[in-house]
């Protein structure tokens, strides 16, 4: 990874984190796995609604007069981008501050497809800078111990790839 965008990546999740560990923002994700996903990434310690058994209309009702920003984060896939629309089209129709950006920025940040990957892409982020940093590319061997101890401190709950 080049090192002008790595300092660009770096800057952008910067805000990210920022924004998102504010008062004001509540998280929309699709399910249990991602709900547990960014409590244990550390990402997001806020108020997280599960979108998946809920109505669109119902969700805005229960945020009507609200004035906190709803983050939609759902996956990268055909179903979480039709979640995201149905949402993010309700709720603004409500006059609900809605944001769609921090779910597109996270993606070209960490290149993950999907919520529940964010503490494995995290780490695989962060290899990444560390690589840029040394300019030395570490390989999927020297990788598997960060891996491992990935996977240990998320108790088995993060996918590996």
């Amino acid at each position: 990874m080049k090192t002008d965008i790595v300092k660009q990546k770096l800057k952008t999740l910067k805000r990210v984190l920022e924004h998102l560990n504010t008062s004001r923002v509540i998280v929309l994700v699709e399910g249990k796995r991602d709900i547990h996903a960014l409590r244990n990434s550390h990402f997001y310690e806020g108020e997280i609604i599960q979108i998946s058994n809920r109505k669109p209309h119902e969700l805005a009702q229960l945020l009507l007069g609200s004035d906190k920003t709803v983050v939609i984060l759902t996956d990268y896939d055909e179903a979480g981008e039709q979640l995201l629309e149905r949402f993010a089209d309700e709720l603004t129709a409500n006059n609900i501050k809605v944001d769609i950006t921090t779910r597109k920025t996270l993606r070209w940040i960490l290149g993950m497809n999907t919520i529940e990957e964010i503490s494995t892409a995290y780490a695989d982020f962060v290899a990444q800078i560390t690589c840029a940093q040394h300019e030395l590319c570490l390989t999927e061997e020297a990788l598997a111990p960060i891996r491992n101890e990935i996977v240990l401190l998320n108790k088995g709950n993060s996918r590996v790839h």
